[in-house]
């Protein structure tokens, strides 16, 4: 599991910009509420390293591996209003 990473943003138009920059950088909604939204970026590993557990096993580590990979994710950021203005 990822750490999830808090970044804090001025107000609701700053932190719809960041969404819509993090959406961009390939990044999905997990969570989001009024004042936060939770954004993770998936990870499917290498496709070197997907070949090579193919071929070893037939496919059932690889798909292992990209199950691992899809449910656990790269980066995760925590975007949230800073109440303390």
């Amino acid at each position: 599991m990822a750490n999830l990473r808090i970044q804090r943003v001025k107000n609701k138009t700053e932190l719809e910009d960041k969404i819509s920059d993090y959406l961009a950088m390939g990044y999905n909604i997990k969570r989001r509420q009024e004042d936060s939204a939770e954004v993770w970026k998936r990870n499917y590993g290498g496709i070197l390293l997907h070949i090579i557990l193919f071929i070893i096993s037939a496919g059932f580590f690889n798909l292992a591996y990209l199950l691992y990979k899809h449910y656990s994710p790269e980066d995760a950021v925590l975007l949230k209003i800073d109440k303390a203005e």
